[in-house]
């Protein structure tokens, strides 16, 4: 199976990707290929960036997850350090991010990288992968499993100490003083708190699409 999809891979890899069903496609096909190899691949930026495409509400956050991360930092918000924690935490998310483990990914599994290697080509993935989860908040939920027969995963699973679920949405935004090419891209979390009430942070990013 996992030589299938290996091959799939590489068919859509030989030429640059152009439509919105072919960044789909390829994060769907890498998605099925980690969870074939889930004890000695793990590249948890890249798997979350697939499941995105394809789930909207995300329950199962083991140990180091984005959403521990985020709770770690939270936890600090009466101390000097919450920004820094924070922004460490937003960071886990980034495209850099994504495009290093995509990069560890190809190499690792002898596929080509001209996706990464190419700027354009990676901007216009980017700019694909924007649109098609613009429209789709990603929800993380902080769900506690009770139960004997929940004893495994409760032991993978951490527990949030201020965190009942975080969303997360992403969108194009104009930018009339970015340069000719720029995409600037803004990110909008919400956490709902344990003890009650919302907090909200704002941030943007952008890539380049053209010369």
């Amino acid at each position: 199976m996992e030589n299938e999809i290996i091959q799939k891979l590489r068919a859509v890899l030989a030429a640059p990707i152009e439509t919105e069903a072919e960044v789909v496609y390829l994060l769907v096909e890498i998605r099925k290929f980690l969870d074939h190899v889930r004890r000695t691949q793990k590249f948890p930026v890249l798997r979350m960036y697939c499941n995105w495409v394809v789930h909207i509400s995300l329950d199962r956050h083991g140990t180091g997850s984005i959403l521990e991360s985020m709770d770690n930092a939270l936890a600090l918000k009466s101390t000097v350090e919450f920004g820094a924690a924070l922004q460490r935490a937003f960071d886990i998310f980034s495209f850099d991010r994504l495009r290093n483990e995509l990069r560890q990914f190809l190499q690792r599994n002898s596929l080509p990288t001209n996706l990464m290697d190419d700027p354009a080509q990676w901007g216009r993935l980017l700019q694909l992968y924007v649109n098609v989860v613009s429209e789709c908040p990603l929800v993380f939920k902080d769900q506690r499993p009770t139960g004997c027969r929940f004893a495994l995963r409760r032991r993978n699973n951490f527990r949030s100490k201020s965190i009942s679920s975080a969303t997360l949405v992403v969108q194009e935004i104009p930018d009339t003083h970015a340069p000719a090419g720029y995409v600037t891209v803004a990110w909008r979390w919400e956490f709902k708190l344990r003890g009650g009430g919302t907090y909200t942070r704002s941030c943007s990013s952008g890539f380049q699409i053209g010369p």
